[in-house]
């Protein structure tokens, strides 16, 4: 489920039609140690798709390089809260660790 999300993010990231080159692999490991570092520090032994997240506009701000078009009309910031708003959170059932 958090895995799913986390590939939903990227794959959204590379498809987003203002963005030439989504976030990478390296991208998203980043994220996914990002999020075991958060989870850690709240006492959890797991990652809830809350925690992607949080800290998805964090990782991918510097990650995603604009089109031309993209860069005139809005910044890395606007173009990361729309790819992150057009994926679906999933509901909280299990964890992963």
């Amino acid at each position: 489920m958090v895995t799913e999300y986390l590939l939903d993010l990227i794959k959204a990231s590379r498809e987003h039609p203002e963005v030439e080159l989504g976030v990478s692999p390296r991208g998203m490991l980043a994220l996914m140690r990002a999020a075991q570092a958060k989870a850690y520090i709240q006492g959890r032994d797991y990652i809830t798709p809350e925690d992607i997240k949080t800290l998805a506009p964090l990782v991918f701000t510097h990650r995603i390089i604009l089109t031309m078009e993209g860069s005139i009309k809005k910044t890395s910031k606007e173009v990361v809260t729309e790819i992150i708003s057009s994926v679906q959170v999933p509901v909280e059932e299990g964890a992963v660790k």
